[in-house]
């Protein structure tokens, strides 16, 4: 355009450069006007998709949120996000996973930012999502939390743990919901963590919800499964993971 413009100029009267630049600018406007409701209406579209797919099956998969801790989070710092074991189960089952999971949350505990106690994600779903599953893991960072607080263990993980299993069924009446025990690094668990579990399974039954029990026994006693906190899985010890979980939802078809 610059070069047409330039060629037709008068090059012996100035003038004539003054109305060719003015001429050069209202056809960049024109374009600029007539390219932006495309623009917005295509970005419209594509925000309008992109909630349709949260709120629906993603192209006829099922939808399923893991909510847990740093074990389904993933804590080692090489470890991929298909390595963590959500993704490799989802994949196994053809799911499409959403990870919801925060690294030092709980039943209890709020993890690092205050606000992600499991019933705090799991309401932070609805609406924008609509599980098929929704998998509930962990409760040992709520030890340290109510050990501090010298609260009663099987009331306050009792009261948590039916809270949300509660809102979930509110929120979800008819989505399958399965939950797991608290895991336990690789040594034995102290006498809190039986209370945690047996608070869990009465809730668990209350709610309808399926309980994978004793997954802190998968790991146990096995350090090559672990980072070197000895606390936290690493790629071994969450593909094991997987292989479990996967054996017990076949074996409990819902």
């Amino acid at each position: 355009l610059a070069w047409v413009l330039i060629s037709l100029m008068d090059k012996k009267e100035p003038r004539s450069y003054i109305f060719m630049a003015l001429v050069a600018v209202l056809v960049v406007l024109s374009l600029v006007f007539i390219l932006m409701p495309q623009k917005q209406s295509e970005a419209w579209q594509q925000s309008e998709a992109s909630k349709k797919a949260t709120t629906t099956k993603v192209e006829n998969i099922p939808l399923v949120a893991f909510i847990g801790d740093a074990i389904c989070a993933g804590s080692a710092d090489d470890l991929k996000v298909d390595e963590r074991w959500p993704q490799i189960v989802s994949s196994q089952n053809k799911w499409f996973a959403y990870n919801a999971c925060v690294g030092g949350s709980g039943y209890i505990n709020p993890g690092p930012d205050g606000k992600s106690t499991y019933k705090q994600v799991a309401d932070g779903l609805f609406p924008k999502f609509n599980p098929a599953f929704i998998v509930i893991e962990g409760g040992q960072n709520d030890v340290a939390t109510v050990s501090a607080t010298g609260a009663d263990m099987a009331t306050e993980m009792s009261a948590a743990a039916c809270d949300l299993y509660a809102s979930i069924r509110k929120n979800y009446p008819k989505v399958k919901l399965i939950v797991m025990t608290p895991f336990y690094g690789v040594s034995q668990a102290p006498p809190v963590v039986g209370v945690q579990e047996s608070a869990i399974k009465e809730c668990a039954a209350k709610y309808n919800a399926k309980v994978i029990p004793s997954v802190r026994k998968w790991l146990q006693d096995q350090p090559e499964l672990f980072i070197t906190d000895q606390t936290h899985p690493n790629g071994k010890g969450h593909a094991l993971i997987a292989k479990k979980f996967l054996a017990w939802f076949k074996a409990n078809k819902f």
